[in-house]
């Protein structure tokens, strides 16, 4: 007779294009062995059976491996089927969702800092908002911006350019302007790239430079 320690792996809620994993242990308690079979899941399925089924030897347990990685938003609640001379049916569950992720300065996609003189630099700051219960990755790139310093350096620094939100976290993104030449065309397209979106999220940054 064939036992398993779960009859429900509950995801919970990931993002979509996230991968998670857990394990179950089947146990044969039969005083013979038993080769496992399980029914194959449908192509579309977000669950995949990692670990190769085996023979049990009487009275042994295995663990098996299952995982969670779904491609588009839905709820998620399939069977699966494992048996040898008795059969065991475990129910997969889970959903999946877009990252939710605020870009903002003051409530607002546009940040204004203030005025610098050549060579020296002014500090500004805007938000992520991580409104999700899971860790996420960011990255800021800029798509496009104004006036260039003549070193090529960009104007325009953050601190950190990269790095991971924390479930519910609020990370201040601190932006040091460090202009080279006096202008007032220097702006930045901020590109916040989040783990799990397709497009990413944008902010506008606009400074002036003075020689005095």
């Amino acid at each position: 007779i064939l036992f398993c320690d779960r009859r429900v792996i509950d995801f919970g809620t990931i993002p979509v294009g996230f991968k998670k994993i857990d394990t179950i242990v089947i146990r044969n308690n039969s005083n013979k062995e038993m080769e496992l079979l399980m029914d194959v899941l449908p192509l579309s399925s977000a669950f995949n059976f990692l670990s190769i089924l085996k023979r049990i030897e009487p009275g042994k347990e295995k663990s098996f491996t299952v995982s969670f990685e779904p491609v588009n938003v839905q709820k998620f609640n399939e069977a699966m089927k494992i048996y040898a001379e008795n059969s065991i049916n475990i129910t997969l569950k889970g959903e999946s969702v877009y990252p939710e992720v605020n870009v903002h300065h003051n409530n607002q996609t546009y940040m204004d800092i203030a005025g610098a003189l050549i060579g020296d630099t002014v500090e500004g700051s805007f938000a992520l908002e991580n409104k999700c219960e899971f860790d996420l990755n960011f990255e800021l790139t800029i798509d496009a911006q104004g006036a260039k310093n003549p070193s090529g350096k960009c104007p325009f620094v953050f601190l950190p350019n990269k790095g991971t939100l924390n479930k519910f976290e609020t990370k201040a993104i601190k932006v040091l302007f460090q202009p080279e030449i006096a202008s007032i065309n220097y702006f930045a397209c901020v590109n916040v790239y989040i783990e799990g979106l397709k497009t990413p999220k944008q902010l506008f940054i606009k400074s002036v430079a003075s020689a005095s």
